[in-house]
């Protein structure tokens, strides 16, 4: 037994949000045991939307589980998600496209920095931040004074 706890093999749903999808994609994630990081499922994910939209060049700025939370590039999958649960993929608007004013995550916020590993981008972008509730703009706050 190695990764997630069981011979079983991962599979995850993947929802996309934001630019260039209206609206969202869904599809399946085969993930091994469970023991790939964020940043590998990130990357996977990228292609997949990528190859699904070919005519579009496709940045997935990072993964939040069905809970909303923010996943971070280290952690492991099976550490922080359950087996068959759900991800959301945030892709950003292209910059340029946005709009002025939008609150958190409006053209004027928009911060990158590489990943260490390369490869995917992370930031606050256009199509990527979801304000549900009080403790999701206290977040968001707390998130764009970080970058």
């Amino acid at each position: 037994m190695t990764g997630g706890g069981d011979d079983a093999q991962w599979r995850l749903s993947v929802t996309t949000e934001g630019f260039p999808v209206d609206p969202q994609l869904h599809f399946k994630v085969p993930c091994g045991d469970g023991s790939l990081t964020i940043l590998e499922l990130t990357r996977v994910v990228q292609e997949r939307c990528q190859r699904m939209l070919p005519d579009h060049s496709i940045v997935v700025e990072r993964l939040y589980d069905s809970e909303g939370c923010i996943l971070f590039p280290e952690d492991l999958a099976y550490e922080v998600l359950d087996n068959k649960g759900i991800v959301k993929a945030c892709m950003p608007e292209p910059r340029g496209r946005g709009k002025q004013g939008r609150g958190v995550g409006g053209e004027g916020d928009e911060a990158r920095r590489g990943d260490e590993g390369g490869g995917v981008e992370a930031g606050v972008g256009a199509g990527c931040l979801t304000v549900v509730g009080n403790a999701d703009v206290a977040a968001a706050a707390a998130m764009q004074s970080l970058l």
